[in-house]
């Protein structure tokens, strides 16, 4: 099971090294992230959406607007290429225990201590609207045990909630299941700085 082979050279290397001693399933938990620089993504996105751009500009172009993307889509490619069985799993954010990142730590200490910072949420005009999709980390542990029990080999599967998400949807979300038992809302009213390009999402107790 590879969760760190996050660019091409790597899973070249990784596949080097174990293709002698044949395993049964390569399985590589890769990233959502590979559909933003596929050529015609759907939605919702099906796993034979990940197709690099045939135009070469408009490839480039791609991979440059998102590297993480591009590197996934590259180990992605690298595995495939080298024969080996293999399951991809696909994951979009992930949250839930053992998440290092902190990125969703922050925001719930935030809500369950709104009464003392005082102040509401700051989010980046950029991603105001745009949607993500999360995965709950301990689903991709049951997949993997799910691929390796059932003996799946050169599959390619999304792993995300149903629900997708905007970040202030996602706060509210969160401030309601923190709220102290109460419902919270956030105020889409608030100013924009312009300077900062942030808005500051006020949360009120109802």
């Amino acid at each position: 099971v590879d969760f760190t082979s996050s660019k091409k050279g790597m899973m070249e290397e990784a596949v080097r090294v174990l293709g002698p001693l044949n395993p049964d399933v390569y399985i590589f938990v890769s990233a959502a992230a590979v559909y933003d620089v596929s050529a015609n993504p759907q939605n919702p996105l099906q796993e034979s959406d990940a197709v690099r751009p045939a135009d070469p500009t408009l490839k480039e172009s791609y991979s440059e607007h998102n590297v993480f993307g591009d590197n996934m889509l590259g180990s992605e490619e690298a595995l495939v290429a080298s024969g080996l069985p293999y399951v991809i799993l696909r994951c979009g954010d992930l949250i839930g225990p053992r998440d290092t990142t902190l990125r969703w730590w922050q925001y719930q200490v935030w809500t369950e201590h709104f009464d003392l910072i005082g102040a509401g949420f700051p989010v980046p005009s950029d991603y105001e609207h745009l949607p993500f999709s999360l995965t709950y980390g301990d689903d991709v542990g049951k997949a993997v045990v799910s691929v390796i029990n059932k003996g799946v080999v050169n599959e390619i599967y999304n792993i995300a909630m149903e629900k997708t998400f905007t970040l202030p949807h996602y706060l509210l979300e969160l401030c309601v299941y923190f709220g102290n038992g109460e419902s919270c809302w956030a105020d889409y009213t608030a100013t924009v700085d312009n300077e900062a390009k942030v808005k500051v999402f006020s949360i009120a107790m109802l």
